[in-house]
């Protein structure tokens, strides 16, 4: 029985996880970690901080020649694409109806970038992993694309997140104390109104930074049973504490610029200061330990 081309979607704030999530996921046979598809068109087809030698480079540039599209087209996608995917253009789309003609046009592109993407690929790989994170992407994306679409949304302990957010040697622009939490708060209101939306259609599991990386073989199991796909040879991989390939990462996390990596276990988050408590009793109820 031919096995047809499928999406996994992770859904998160920033600084959730998510790179790490689909790297982990990616190990399994027949599975291709892709990272942040969102940015193709503010990258212009261009994976950034890769050596032109690398296999993701080459990888990305076989996509982007399957595309044909060229750089100037690009900037037009990405106006297009900034009306359907982040975080305000979801909330406007909740409440108002968009321009027929985007939409169409938002449509074409991605739905010819995917089919790009599965196009390049082995053909032992049928499914791909998206860790664009945005809500508002995951919820247009499950209205149009011809492939199955399972979704998992990734949350972290709120005092772990604004404490990263605090940091300014990594990819992601960092955010003050207050910006961070207001930051937590809406993105992940915004993940909870789009997977009570996406599991009427589709499967959605919902997990933990902190499982990830202490109990990532119970954490796999659960997703391959949740959205019924094999994550056999990851999971035997930690197992065996052999070190996990990076594959094509478009972006994402500066993890992806590395061969291959580790899980590390978590040490466990200590409220050292009144802001700290203040993060974790004001946010308790978008994540729960």
């Amino acid at each position: 029985m031919e096995v047809k081309p499928k999406i996994i979607y992770l859904i998160g704030a920033g600084r959730s996880g998510t790179t790490l999530l689909d790297i982990m996921i990616g190990n399994a046979e027949g599975i291709e970690s892709c990272g942040e598809l969102n940015r193709y068109p503010r990258r212009k087809g261009v994976p950034p901080k890769y050596a032109k030698n690398t296999k993701q480079a080459f990888f990305w540039s076989d996509v982007y020649t399957k595309l044909g599209i060229n750089p100037k087209d690009l900037n037009q996608v990405e106006k297009v694409n900034d009306q359907f995917e982040y975080h305000k253009s979801f909330i406007k789309r909740l409440f108002t109806k968009q321009n027929k003609r985007d939409l169409e046009s938002y449509q074409k592109f991605q739905i010819n970038l995917f089919y790009s993407i599965f196009e390049v690929l082995p053909n032992h790989k049928k499914t791909i992993v998206d860790s664009s994170k945005y809500p508002g992407r995951a919820v247009i994306l499950s209205k149009f694309l011809p492939y199955e679409i399972a979704y998992i949304y990734i949350r972290r302990d709120p005092v772990s997140v604004v404490q990263s957010f605090s940091k300014k040697d990594v990819e992601q622009p960092s955010k003050g104390w207050l910006a961070a939490n207001i930051y937590y708060a809406v993105v992940n209101t915004l993940c909870f109104i789009a997977i009570n939306m996406l599991k009427r259609k589709h499967k959605v599991v919902t997990v933990t930074y902190e499982d990830m990386v202490n109990q990532p073989v119970k954490m796999l199991s659960e997703i391959e049973k949740m959205l019924d796909v094999d994550l056999k040879s990851a999971i035997n991989k930690i197992k065996s504490n052999t070190p996990l390939s990076v594959g094509m990462l478009f972006d994402g996390n500066r993890i992806r610029l590395k061969d291959e990596i580790v899980v590390q276990p978590s040490k466990s988050i200590k409220l050292r200061s009144i802001k700290d408590f203040i993060v974790r009793y004001i946010q308790f109820f978008l994540y729960k330990p």
